[in-house]
């Protein structure tokens, strides 16, 4: 079986905050805010299956 390990990705302090900043308006279209909310859980460590799962679960 293929192991889930994304290569690491680092961000720094103001991007981080810009990608905070992006979810939290009520105006920021939806597709834009998963794709921040995905770099943020990458950049947490998160593989691609913990953060496919994540997405699962909380539509479901």
């Amino acid at each position: 079986m293929a192991r889930l390990a994304p290569k690491d990705l680092n961000l720094n302090d103001s991007e981080r905050n810009e990608l905070q900043q992006l979810i939290n308006p009520h105006s920021t279209p939806q597709q834009i805010v998963l794709r921040a909310k995905i770099i943020l859980l990458a950049s947490e460590g998160k593989n691609h299956h913990e953060i496919a799962m994540a997405r699962l679960w909380r539509n479901r």
